[in-house]
């Protein structure tokens, strides 16, 4: 980007980057070169491109390249609030012209001032006229300094100690409605990782309010308990311009140090910020233990016992008869919002028996100390723990273990959950199925194998009022099963005493920040014989907290190398859990009684499709429609293969796909009795691709009535397209050169099932006959089906066209020059090949035709290398009109060789108001005869021919003669 300069910056570069940009959307380098493209062409959209690099970047580059395309453009008020925003999260950059930018924002609205904090103590204020500024005040914290107006730019040291304070706040007396804060440990933030990898300590640090800030590391061994300096490292900065962040989340500075001198020290180093602050990953552990589970897990529980309290006599309860004693530890930190949310939930429905521990890990939010103490009041037996320094989630789990009593069950709850009535009852009786259950975790929205409605995708936390209603129906239709699981979940993790007491305490050490502590106490608990298990009949609501959301990543990733380490085959364990997925009939059976019980219709009906791309999709999303309107619920099939390759059946709702877990065997019966629960009173199969052909077949004799669609030709052809293996059209030969064709195609060309074309057509002639209604979109495709099948299908058109008007071949660009438009993904039998001979041909006798393909193709760099092709890239369907008018098309091509049956790029390309030339075959060369909105050419044509119809298609659209081939047919051609 450095050498771009105005000689060498061209309308078609910025062209082909935004083409660029098509292909791949979320490069953000690509959008980053646009912005400054548009800059150099006084384009005043290049705000928009830096806008939203600001706004998904914590960049202070981003944030300043929209101020500079604000100030170029003389966008003042837009400069000032983005100059504002910038100063609110970024020290100032060094490079002097953003002085310069803010004096031209200054100078244009005189009334104001900015007001820069840089991380040495030093404010800087920016005015038009400084002896202005009345009643400047300076606050840090509760001390008040009041200034004097001054004739010169302002500079403002601040106290020595300025780093302990929390808030500066910088405002004027006569510019009330000016007023700067700055969050002092907010600016000082050093985010970070660090990891073993290999012989070095690897990872990466970032101060997001100055990327250009030297940063300090400290690493230290702890010896005597005391933290003992082993190495300090300093991180070299990056130069302001360095753009390498955007393919990252952020500007991070990147760092590895050798080990070997270190080596000595054995156990756990500590990699801190010159602050103190350890980077997350850290400590990091030189070796971890290697011995069998069964030793692991005796050495761990003797390095980290479950210790627990004597209850005093005094608070001895008479139980229930059906609770055991137990207690419900929160850790909690922060997130004022969903803590009270918590806190309110298990007032209500906490048992009066179950002790409350609450461990405050040095929450920064002064108002979780009060919600605490005012719940403490409120639920009786509460008791509350304060951490006097931040420790992370294992150690803070661990602190409320220790307070737990003797013989007492735990259920370790985190403070974003929202529970509901019975929720831990349900738990305990889940924990005393049999005696060797050592834990239980309940189904939620966010919680990796127990997540519902979608396994390991999280999903926004319900309303309370949500969660309680999922909890009343996982509890209505849960039968008392318990599918074991590979590790409970730390979210809402419930412990059995006995458990608890074998196993031994979290592994703070080695998962300080969280992310893997709930795993390995799992995985040492199951080689001491405790099973772990799942309750479906319990649903929690969770919020999962953000505090880790910069690191998380990195964190899980490095935590599951530990895990891996600890308990070899971890990985391959889940996964093999995963491919058996034993929750997913309890989900199927939450979706189903969600649909019963949501669902507006009385009726729904099955829509059997392929798992391919096309225009299928688009019919399939117009008949869902047209079911909606008729008060019927639309359910699509798919065909799909599991992890383990076990071919499935998926019901997907259109068009919400809320229930994710009608997921089946590719068995009719269990079809069956899943349609009946949905109320399903129709079949529409549009497609057996995918399914298997004796599959569909099968699903015919089910008591329900069944329409057929006709897309293609696969009911006949297993190549779908009636084209030969080298993309020609195969003019539908006997039986056995169909074989010989499908024999010698790829599995890629084909429907992927292996049934000989004669039995295909057997199954297909007993599908077709057996259905209440066939349908085609046109005559020529319905006639090939009949020719073939002996089925006369009925005729009816895909879409209704409407307008009148007649497309007539007028030239949009000026001179002899022509574009010519193709539209959609061009594949060798959408015409690939055509497109490519054509614009060589062009190229070779340089004719002043040129193609604009709004889509792609199979190979775009061929196509281009030709220099008579431009490519738009992906696009939409409202985007077609706008596209069609930029690149000024007079008219389109359509290249396809095989017979369509509809062709809905046709019908865009109408919309577009252009007419169309194609190829003299099946629906297209039907539907254009029909509405006079192109011609036709034979199928044959040879390419200079087509080239000069493409550059003139009037005359032969109104049958005048064409000059033959050898005269010279195009305009002059250009030297």
């Amino acid at each position: 980007m450095e050498s771009l300069s105005k000689k060498n910056i061209t309308p078609e570069l910025l062209l082909y980057c935004e083409y660029t940009q098509k292909i791949a959307p979320s490069d953000a380098r690509i959008t980053m070169i646009i912005g400054c493209l548009r800059l150099l062409q006084n384009k005043a959209s290049a705000s928009e491109a830096f806008g939203f690099l600001a706004q998904k970047y914590p960049s202070s580059l981003c944030h300043f390249l929209l101020i500079a395309s604000h100030t170029f453009f003389s966008h003042w008020a837009l400069a000032h609030d983005a100059c504002k925003n910038f100063l609110s999260q970024f020290t100032p950059p060094s490079h002097p012209i953003f002085e310069k930018t803010l004096s031209l924002i200054i100078k244009n609205i005189p009334d104001i001032f900015f007001t820069a904090f840089s991380l040495t103590g030093k404010i800087t204020l920016y005015c038009h006229d400084y002896s202005q500024l009345k009643g400047l005040t300076v606050t840090l914290d509760q001390y008040k300094f009041v200034l004097q107006p001054a004739r010169n730019k302002i500079i403002i040291r601040l106290p020595s100690d300025w780093k302990s304070a929390k808030i500066l706040t910088v405002s004027a007396k006569n510019k009330k409605n000016i007023r700067y804060t700055f969050n002092i440990p907010t600016f000082l933030h050093v985010r970070g990782f660090a990891e073993i990898s290999g012989c070095h300590i690897t990872g990466w640090v970032c101060c997001d309010t100055d990327p250009e800030r030297d940063i300090s590391l400290l690493i230290s061994s702890m010896q005597d308990k005391q933290d003992f300096l082993l190495k300090r490292i300093k991180i070299s900065q990056k130069k302001y311009s360095d753009v390498g962040f955007l393919k990252e989340d952020s500007e991070k500075h990147y760092f590895s140090f050798f080990l070997p001198s270190l080596r000595k020290n054995a156990g756990l180093l500590f990699v801190k910020t010159d602050n103190g602050k350890n980077l997350y990953g850290s400590p990091v552990s030189l070796s971890l233990f290697q011995n069998m589970a069964y030793r692991y897990a005796l050495e761990t529980e003797r390095n980290f016992p479950a210790i627990f309290l004597t209850a005093p006599d005094n608070t001895r309860k008479t139980l229930p008869a059906d609770l055991k004693p137990a207690c419900i530890i929160v850790p909690v930190y922060n997130g004022f919002t969903v803590t009270q949310t918590c806190l309110r939930q298990l007032k209500k429905f906490k048992p009066a028996s179950v002790r409350l521990i609450l461990v405050n890990d040095a929450s920064t939010d002064r108002r979780i100390h009060s919600l605490l103490f005012l719940y403490q009041k409120l639920i009786p037996d509460t008791v509350i723990i304060q951490h006097q320094r931040n420790q992370g989630f294992p150690a803070t789990a661990n602190t409320g273990l220790k307070a737990r009593y003797k013989n007492e069950d735990v259920l370790l709850l985190n403070s974003d959950t929202i529970v509901s009535e019975r929720f831990f009852q349900k738990l305990q009786l889940t924990a005393y199925i049999t005696s060797d259950i050592g834990t239980v975790t309940p189904l939620s929205n966010s919680a990796t194998i127990f997540s519902y409605p979608e396994i390991n995708i999280s999903t926004p936390v319900p309303t309370v009022k949500k969660c309680a209603e999922l909890d009343q129906l996982a509890e209505k239709i849960w039968q008392s099963e318990v599918p074991e699981v590979p590790t409970a979940h730390g979210f809402c993790m419930y412990i059995k005493a006995e458990c608890l007491q074998e196993t031994g305490l979290f592994r703070y050490d080695a998962f300080a920040q969280g992310y893997g502590e709930e795993n390995d106490f799992s995985r040492r608990a199951a080689a001491l014989g405790w099973r772990h298990v799942a309750c479906p009949g319990v649903y929690v609501g969770h919020a999962e907290g953000q505090s880790f959301s910069s690191v998380k990543k990195d964190l899980i990733r490095h935590n599951l190398k530990i895990l891996n380490a600890m308990h070899p085959g971890y990985d391959e364990l889940v996964q093999s859990w995963l491919r058996c997925d034993p929750l997913l009939p309890f989900r199927r059976m939450m979706d189903i009684a969600l649909f019963s019980k949501n669902s507006l219709f009385s009726q729904s009906v099955l829509l059997v499709t392929h798992d391919r791309a096309g225009g299928l999709s688009k019919h399939i999303g117009e008949r869902a429609k047209h079911y909606l309107i008729h008060n019927i619920h639309p359910f699509s099939l798919k065909p799909i293969t599991s992890e383990s390759g076990v071919p499935l059946w998926k019901l997907e709702d259109i068009p919400n796909n809320d229930y994710r877990n009608l997921i089946l065997p590719r068995s009719a019966k269990a079809l069956n009795a899943l349609l009946r629960k949905i109320k399903c009173s129709k079949i529409e199969i549009h497609s057996y691709i995918g399914h298997g052909i004796k599959k569909i077949y099968e699903l015919t004799s089910l008591d329900i009535p069944y329409d057929v669609f006709i897309h293609d030709y696969s009911w006949f052809c297993p190549r779908i397209t009636l084209t030969t293996p080298s993309a020609h059209y195969c003019g539908e030969p006997g039986l056995t050169c169909c074989q010989a064709c499908f024999n010698s195609s790829s599995q890629g060309d084909t429907t992927g099932d292996t049934t000989r074309i004669k039995i295909l057509k057997q199954y297909t002639h007993k599908i077709l006959k057996n259905a209440q209604k066939n349908y085609a979109p046109s005559k020529d495709a319905g006639e090939r089906i009949c020719r073939q099948l002996n089925i006369k299908p009925s005729i009816r058109p895909w879409e209704k066209i409407s307008g009148n008007e007649t497309l007539t071949f007028t030239p949009r660009t000026k001179g002899k020059n022509r574009h010519v438009g193709i539209m959609g993904a061009i594949g060798p039998e959408k015409g690939y090949y055509q497109l490519l001979h054509l614009a060589q041909l062009a190229a070779t006798i340089n004719a002043p035709v040129h193609f604009i393909l709004v889509g792609y193709s199979c190979n775009d760099q061929e196509l281009l290398a030709t220099g008579k092709v431009t490519i738009t890239g992906p696009y939409q369907e409202y985007e077609i009109t706008e596209l069609t008018n930029k690149h000024c098309i007079d008219w389109f091509f359509l290249p396809s060789v095989w017979p369509e049956t509809w062709s809905y790029v046709l019908t865009q390309i109408w919309t577009a108001m252009r007419p169309v030339i194609a190829y003299d075959i099946e629906a297209q060369a039907e539907r254009i005869r029909k509405t006079h909105n192109g011609t036709v050419v034979p199928l044959h044509t040879r390419p200079l021919q087509l080239l000069i119809i493409l550059h003139n298609p009037s005359l032969w659209a109104t049958q005048q003669p064409l000059p033959s081939p050898g005269e010279n047919t195009l305009p002059p051609l250009r030297s």
